[in-house]
């Protein structure tokens, strides 16, 4: 059976319905997220039983609450969001950087599949991502400074492209080099996280695009405003706070404290200002027991 339209008005009368205390501003609300991303998203901890009629929430729910969680997310994601922006510049940079170098003299080596590894069934990805280059350089919108290497140079360096891809664009370009070059780029980053933490960690190739496709699946559910503290990665082994393990690794060390400071505040005020919502429970969603695990960095 399809899902039937309801208007505003009848949204908050199945709210009521379901034992949901509304008030003067559900409707608004409603109007202006949507029912959907709202209610279903963020009632989990509201619900003690559903049945063939839908979802009954605990006594004394308050339509406020859910949307307060809501609210709490959002604001998650907008934090986490901004330091994914510092990392998507940092891994362009150091990325861009060695490629050029590694490729002197070769300005659209980027273009040609004998330059990426060859391994494994790697080639359908190569293909796809050089598809992808080249509609960035032939994009009839394409940015001013494309449009200006291209024009002067006749080819378009691997440094001046970069700040046109995206984060899973260069996450590929950097995942999709031989060896040697994946070892030289993930040196790089082991080599300034061990001097900004005064820290013996090596960290290994493997080890890096591993914690950059986490961050990549962070930040695309941060774009598409999707739930974030809840939120499952690496085939549902790793937690929210995992990924800001993975994000220290790229991050300043002021930067991640400051970063994981804010979280905590965040979720502090979260419990504070939501009664019904067991902090355990929404600690346990975010992949810790405490608050203070929240500002612990794991790595050292």
């Amino acid at each position: 059976m399809e899902k039937q339209f309801l208007t505003i008005k009848e949204q908050v009368e199945l709210l009521e319905s379901r034992g949901v205390r509304t008030d003067n501003e559900t409707s608004a609300v409603l109007q202006r997220e949507g029912y959907y991303a709202v209610v279903n998203g963020y009632k989990s901890f509201f619900v003690y039983r559903t049945t063939a009629t839908g979802d009954e929430f605990r006594r004394g729910t308050a339509f406020k609450e859910i949307h307060r969680l809501f609210l709490f997310d959002r604001s998650l994601r907008m934090d986490l969001f901004r330091y994914t922006a510092i990392i998507e510049a940092y891994m362009r940079t150091t990325v861009s950087y060695r490629l050029a170098e590694a490729n002197d003299g070769l300005t659209s080596f980027y273009l040609d599949p004998s330059t990426y590894r060859d391994d494994g069934n790697y080639q359908g990805q190569v293909n796809r991502l050089i598809d992808n280059l080249t509609s960035i350089l032939n994009n009839k919108n394409r940015r001013p400074y494309i449009e200006h290497y291209q024009s002067k140079y006749g080819a378009v360096p691997i440094w001046v492209l970069a700040n046109s891809m995206a984060f899973g664009q260069t996450l590929r370009l950097f995942s999709f080099q031989k060896e040697h070059l994946r070892k030289r780029i993930a040196q790089d980053f082991s080599d300034r996280y061990r001097m900004d933490n005064v820290s013996k960690w090596r960290i290994g190739s493997p080890q890096v695009l591993d914690a950059l496709d986490n961050i990549n699946a962070a930040r695309n559910i941060c774009a598409h405003d999707e739930r974030l503290y809840c939120a499952r990665f690496s085939q549902g082994n790793l937690s929210f706070v995992d990924i800001l393990d993975d994000m220290d690794i790229f991050l300043s060390e002021s930067d991640s404290r400051h970063l994981r400071g804010t979280i905590r505040r965040s979720v502090d005020g979260c419990l504070r200002r939501i009664d019904s919502i067991p902090r355990e429970g929404l600690l346990r969603k975010m992949g810790v027991e405490s608050l203070h695990e929240i500002e612990k960095r794991r790595r050292s």
